[in-house]
């Protein structure tokens, strides 16, 4: 093990030789839950991260289910004691409930979660789905505030993409019934639930494993592949439901047409069973397979005075990466002390700042140089 300048312990535990940043981990019952955090511009903008890429999912995904659908021409026959013509009358072809049409829907919504989780990850998490963030909720990941504040995020995004749904194909999204989520007939409420359980389970457990920092100091590919895995998850999920109930896994995507449409049937089932489904799996994840061991979050800061300020920086896709709000809240009250003292605002990427980093980096240059001389003079004596 080798300390470092900031006082950090580093482990040599992956599989490459490298170095790997790990220490204990705190007791989840000792964490403490973030009830609230400053609203800054970096909250502000995952905040329209996810509503927007909520707003594309959903007028991606669920305009699979419209576009395109339409009203089948039904004849009446005749009226068997008159013998007249019933003539025809349009009943609405269910574009959604629909073996012939289960892998094109699938393959659209998982194929839109991966690409708007890639996009989304850096600013916001990439949640899109309040499942998902009361998941990471309950894993103390996010703040409370922050929680409330996706939720309303995504439901409005959901909201503002089925009525573009709307606004794009009237007749398709009468005749879809806007592409809602409903039990196929003859299926029980417990059975509803029960599948939206399982399959938000998986969900929910696929999002923990892919975006563990402790797992990928050993697996480096998993960060990288995290939004692959998300969406082909979505995707073999909506293989197994789509004809049962439409699957929806994801309240928003659930709620946005049945406020657009108005068909409220069922739809407590995608609310309680995706909940259902995200508190087991953190439970599962947390207490039986989170590693004893997690990656420092970030180094610490050293400014010119002395001071050293932590850094609250979380993994990649946990809802706040790249989001940093105590240390965006000192750096506010320096500038504005620096700017009355008439000294010149400091960037964050000042070399005073990261005077630990240009440390560590000045160590490792040397043993490199150091190792690089010792093997110039041991080839010079061979020849």
């Amino acid at each position: 093990m080798v300390t470092q300048p900031n006082g950090y312990v580093n482990q040599r535990s992956d599989n490459r030789g490298g170095v790997s940043r790990m220490k204990a981990r705190v007791p989840f019952f000792r964490e403490k839950l973030k009830l609230v955090e400053p609203m800054s511009g970096s909250f502000l903008k995952a905040l329209w991260t996810e509503y927007l890429c909520t707003l594309f999912f959903l007028y991606l995904a669920v305009g699979s289910i419209v576009f395109g659908c339409s009203s089948t021409e039904v004849s009446g026959g005749t009226s068997g004691s008159t013998g007249q013509s019933g003539g025809t009358t349009a009943t609405p072809q269910d574009c959604l409930l629909d073996n012939s049409r289960v892998v094109s829907i699938a393959m659209s919504f998982g194929f839109t979660v991966f690409v708007l989780v890639y996009v989304a990850a850096a600013f916001s998490g990439g949640h899109l789905n309040p499942a998902i963030s009361l998941a990471f909720l309950l894993a103390k990941k996010i703040s409370l505030q922050r929680f409330v504040c996706y939720v309303i995020s995504q439901l409005a995004g959901a909201m503002t993409g089925s009525a573009l749904v709307y606004a794009t194909d009237k007749a398709g999204f009468k005749a879809a019934k806007g592409g809602c989520n409903r039990l196929l007939a003859g299926l029980p409420l417990g059975a509803g639930w029960l599948l939206e359980s399982l399959l938000t389970f998986l969900l929910v457990f696929v999002v923990f494993t892919a975006t563990d920092q402790a797992r990928a100091q050993s697996t480096a590919h998993l960060p990288i592949l995290a939004p692959a895995g998300i969406g082909f998850a979505v995707f073999v999920c909506h293989l197994a439901a789509v004809a049962l109930d439409g699957c929806s896994i994801n309240p928003a995507r659930s709620f946005g047409p049945a406020v657009v449409y108005g068909d409220w049937t069922h739809h407590w089932i995608f609310w309680v069973g995706p909940f259902t489904g995200a508190i087991v799996a953190f439970l599962v994840y947390e207490f039986t397979f989170r590693p004893s061991q997690e990656p420092i979050k970030s180094v610490d800061y050293k400014y010119e005075d002395g001071k050293t300020v932590q850094s609250t920086r979380l993994p990649g896709y946990s809802g706040v990466s790249g989001l940093d709000a105590e240390q965006d809240a000192e750096d506010e009250k320096r500038e504005a002390a620096d700017l009355e003292a008439g000294m010149a605002k400091k960037t964050k990427h000042s070399p005073a700042r990261r005077r630990d980093t240009a440390e560590e980096f000045s160590t490792i240059y040397e043993d490199v140089h150091v190792n690089a001389s010792g093997a110039g003079s041991e080839l010079q004596t061979l020849t």
